[in-house]
């Protein structure tokens, strides 16, 4: 038997993340008074884009914890949007690279405890070196790094985004295996 909704308050309610207060029944009857949810209404995607032995990566500002992070481009699934066309927009915006084509490798849920957040990763291949950094919501660089330094990075700590940890980490683990 799964957790049993008995009502919901609404906490905080936007475009981008919702956060509720549920009442919930459990298995053995028990009730949690206050099980907080965070809501995400749109998917998101995150994209390893490749060429050759090089990946393209992007620094990038965050507010939350006020520092620069190395990640990969990622952004939300618009509404009514396929996930592969949201990966070639979102790589477009981020780092004015044309990609098309993208492959699905794999969805996960980083924190399903407590959101319904899924994040979908894919990978393309390219062939063009030429990067336009936009500046958009805080990048402050796009570039491409050799795939021994990007696992330098992972092995060293030096990746903190969670969501570049897992996508890379999943990705380097299949070019091992190859």
């Amino acid at each position: 038997m799964a957790f049993k909704r008995l009502s919901r308050l609404s906490i905080y309610k936007s475009a981008w993340i919702n956060l509720y207060s549920d009442r919930v029944e459990t298995e053995d009857g028990s009730i949690i008074e206050n099980y907080h949810q965070l809501d995400y209404p749109k998917e998101s995607v995150v994209v390893i884009v490749s060429k050759g032995n090089q990946i393209c990566l992007i620094k990038s500002h965050r507010y939350t914890i006020n520092k620069t992070n190395i990640e990969l481009p990622a952004g939300y699934v618009e509404n009514n949007e396929d996930p592969k066309n949201a990966v070639i927009r979102e790589v477009k915006e981020e780092t004015g690279l044309t990609i098309s084509h993208p492959d699905f490798m794999f969805s996960f849920y980083p924190s399903n405890g407590m959101s319904n957040q899924i994040i979908h990763v894919f990978t393309v291949e390219t062939k063009s070196d030429i990067i336009i950094p936009i500046k958009h919501e805080g990048i402050e660089d796009v570039f491409w790094m050799d795939i021994k330094d990007v696992e330098e990075l992972v092995d060293s700590n030096k990746l903190t985004d969670g969501i570049t940890l897992i996508a890379l980490m999943k990705y380097l683990r299949s070019l091992n295996k190859e």
